[in-house]
């Protein structure tokens, strides 16, 4: 057994960042790219497999942090597999290109942090997939169309700057409902409760059911949190309604992550026009805005697994008084492990809306370049 604390995948990516910085030759780089596809390969076989068995959220945080490096080696290997096709005179073009691809590498790295110490992770020697599955990077002569391509970047980085705000508020809107569900689970778990109503009130009288129950509700929090517990009624309309949100809220957001995704594979080499010594200082922040959008979609569609897996732990949870009394521990488990992996979903999301962010900078620079090309008369 090895582990990452032995250096096995953490050791093999740094290598790999040191070989991007240092890369020359066209076979050389060939390997490089197929390495990089096939540790992004296979650490989407294992956070996937471990994802899909609905294990533990500590284990689900391991999954997403494997998911979440492995997004971001598929475009890093794109990277170094499109230096293959720049001319070797365009060495400002493959500088940018290495820079991509290595920064892309480092920040692999950090997404698996969270895996230092799990056990049995040494990549597979496999056959990698083929090379001509990665589109070309190739120059196509004069580059045409820059008011088009100014147009897309002004639009383009307006909506932007809209979904960096919205995917921000998302992250905090799911830190909020995980908050509320660990408010709870403090109160089932609590040494001394109040004393639950034990008179003989028969609770089912339309009269009488709206009793909120003292040993369930956090008093204090219910003006915050808004979920109560009445003794007459079964799982409180607020849980409901949290379900239903993290049902669309992921089922539209798998949705948006395939069609993004879709759009920067084809994005990689449409931009090629961008390729020559004359346009090279627009080729790494108009890449970097592909690259950054093709890791979000990815998580996008991550995010989507993990509310999903949060709504069906929900789901194990009989929201009822009595269920709730006489299964307190249990339910209280199931109810964190929800909330655990929410809070895995929300800092998905915030770290995507901090590198969609980064591509405003990017935006504004490529214009800069493009405006300055046109005024050029090319």
């Amino acid at each position: 057994m090895t582990t990452l604390a032995d250096e096995s995948l953490f050791g093999h990516l740094l290598v790999s960042a040191q070989q991007v910085r240092s890369a020359h030759g066209k076979d050389h780089l060939s390997q490089l790219a197929k390495s990089l596809m096939a540790t992004s390969e296979f650490l989407f076989e294992y956070g996937d497999k471990l994802l899909s068995a609905n294990e533990s959220w500590p284990e689900v945080g391991n999954a997403a942090a494997a998911l979440a490096s492995a997004g971001r080696l598929k475009p890093a290997s794109f990277a170094v597999r499109s230096m293959e096709d720049i001319p070797e005179t365009s060495n400002t073009v493959r500088a940018a290109l290495k820079r991509l691809a290595a920064q892309l590498i480092v920040s692999a790295l950090d997404s698996l942090g969270a895996l230092a110490f799990v056990d049995d992770l040494t990549p597979r020697r496999k056959t990698p997939g083929d090379k001509s599955s990665m589109p070309k990077l190739l120059p196509t002569g004069p580059l045409k169309h820059l008011d088009a391509m100014d147009n897309i970047a002004a639009y383009h980085r307006e909506h932007e700057r809209y979904y960096t705000v919205h995917t921000l508020e998302h992250a905090a809107d799911l830190a909020r409902e995980a908050n509320k569900l660990k408010v709870l689970v403090d109160v089932w778990l609590a040494h001394s409760l109040p004393a639950s109503h034990t008179s003989r009130t028969d609770f089912s009288d339309p009269a009488l059911r709206a009793v909120g129950c003292a040993d369930l509700n956090a008093l204090p929090a219910i003006a915050s949190i808004g979920i109560l517990f009445m003794e007459g009624q079964g799982e409180p309309a607020e849980i409901g309604a949290l379900k239903a949100k993290l049902a669309s809220l992921g089922a539209g957001m798998a949705q948006s992550g395939k069609w993004l995704a879709d759009m920067m594979v084809a994005a990689w080499s449409r931009e090629s026009a961008l390729v020559s010594e004359e346009f090279s200082a627009a080729v790494l922040p108009r890449y970097r805005t592909i690259a950054t959008n093709w890791v979000s979609a990815q998580e996008m569609v991550l995010v989507s697994r993990l509310l999903a897996l949060a709504n069906a732990w929900l789901g194990k949870v009989d929201f009822s008084p009595a269920s709730l009394r006489a299964n307190r521990r249990d339910h209280s488990q199931r109810l964190e492990a929800a909330a655990r992996i929410m809070d895995v979903a929300m800092r998905l999301q915030a770290k995507s809306a901090v590198d969609l962010s980064g591509n405003d900078e990017c935006w504004s620079e490529y214009r800069k370049r493009i405006q300055d090309f046109a005024s050029r008369g090319r």
